[in-house]
């Protein structure tokens, strides 16, 4: 009987905490889609980052990207959790693995190119 309750209480904390990341993340996208519309106020507080040929020049479509992840997480764990679907449950799994291991990849990075980081934050 303890098991069972425990299980309960770990389950609804699951929808409780994934349900708030998506609306989290919902209130991401929003800002994202409003800096879009009001595009040249803040483009300045973008560093541009480069990946391969493509750059992103516009913080709201940043914004919007990272808002539309972070809703899909919460909104997959919440569901998954919930109704205790397999599926959305594989998903949200394997989106945190991902995350993990991008910023397991980000720090690695971080840590190699330290030198060049420090120089071009010093100079901007």
């Amino acid at each position: 009987m303890g098991v069972q309750n425990c299980a309960a209480v770990l389950k609804y904390l699951m929808v409780f905490f994934n349900f708030l990341f998506f609306l989290l993340g919902i209130v991401v996208l929003g800002f994202g889609i409003y800096a879009r519309i009001k595009q040249g106020d803040y483009d300045s507080a973008l560093v541009i980052i480069e990946a391969g040929n493509s750059e992103w020049e516009s913080f709201g479509s940043l914004c919007i990207a990272i808002g539309v992840f972070i809703a899909l997480l919460g909104g997959s764990g919440c569901f998954g959790a919930a109704k205790e679907h397999r599926g959305c449950l594989v998903f949200f799994a394997v989106l945190v693995i991902l995350i993990f291991l991008l910023e397991c990849t980000a720090g690695g990075l971080g840590y190699h190119y330290r030198g060049t980081l420090n120089d071009k934050i010093t100079n901007n």
